[in-house]
């Protein structure tokens, strides 16, 4: 979910028409929201270095302050064009917290996941997350052409402003109940076992052996389906 709404933030060509229109902005006024959207975007190790310091709560919680205040500030602004028509730079600083707090969603979901599931399935979970950040882009697009656009271009501007804003609101508040890293001493409960003493030994052909053995991890190791992974309630 969290991967399908930073998709759904990130469709600046879908609506830069009606953003243009909006506030009579120049081309390089449109140009300039755009790049520094990108540009709050490309700053990922921002939210790296808070989530590997304070863990996915912390990151949730920054997630929900800059997505939904900034969002909000855009759509508070597609009511005042008049105001932002002269001021252009200040829409364009609100589009860069908006880059930065999806970025921070994004982060958070993906982080998550990677630091959870077995070395042996993180690549295919990435890119299961990569896939539902392309279809919240393609699914924004389709809800803005199809059910916000009304002809008034500051009311279909404004719509899709206050929608994500709700919906990094909610998102967020769902990360922060929901997100957790696990114990990775319990990781290997996907295949069916779980080993909840850190300091317990294991027998392997008569030797006993220590939990980080790699002799042991490698006895242990199996394929596991992409499938089975999702049907296991503990990664959720």
């Amino acid at each position: 979910m969290a991967e399908f709404v930073a998709g759904w933030h990130l469709v600046f060509n879908v609506y830069q028409n009606d953003l243009k229109e909006t506030f009579n902005f120049t081309q390089k006024e449109v140009e300039l929201q755009a790049s520094l959207n990108g540009a709050g975007f490309g700053l990922a190790i921002i939210p790296g270095v808070i989530f590997d310091r304070f863990g996915p709560l912390w990151t949730s919680v920054l997630s929900i302050l800059l997505s939904v205040t900034s969002w909000l500030l855009l759509w508070d602004a597609s009511n005042r064009s008049s105001f932002y028509t002269n001021n252009s730079w200040l829409s364009a600083v609100f589009f860069f917290v908006s880059g930065l707090g999806t970025v921070f969603i994004y982060m958070v979901a993906l982080n998550t996941n990677i630091r959870n599931f077995p070395k042996e399935q993180r690549v295919k979970i990435t890119g299961f997350l990569d896939a539902t950040y392309g279809a919240g882009q393609c699914a924004t697009s389709i809800l803005y052409y199809k059910v916000l656009s009304t002809g008034d271009s500051s009311q279909s501007f404004g719509l899709l402003m206050l929608l994500s804003s709700i919906a990094s609101g909610v998102l967020g508040f769902f990360c922060i109940m929901f997100l957790r890293l696990l114990d990775p001493y319990h990781m290997s409960s996907v295949d069916g076992t779980e080993q909840d003493d850190k300091n317990s030994y294991f027998e392997l052909d008569g030797e006993t052996i220590e939990p980080e053995s790699e002799e042991l991890d490698l006895e242990k190791k199996e394929h596991i389906s992409v499938f089975r992974l999702f049907l296991n309630g503990y990664y959720w």
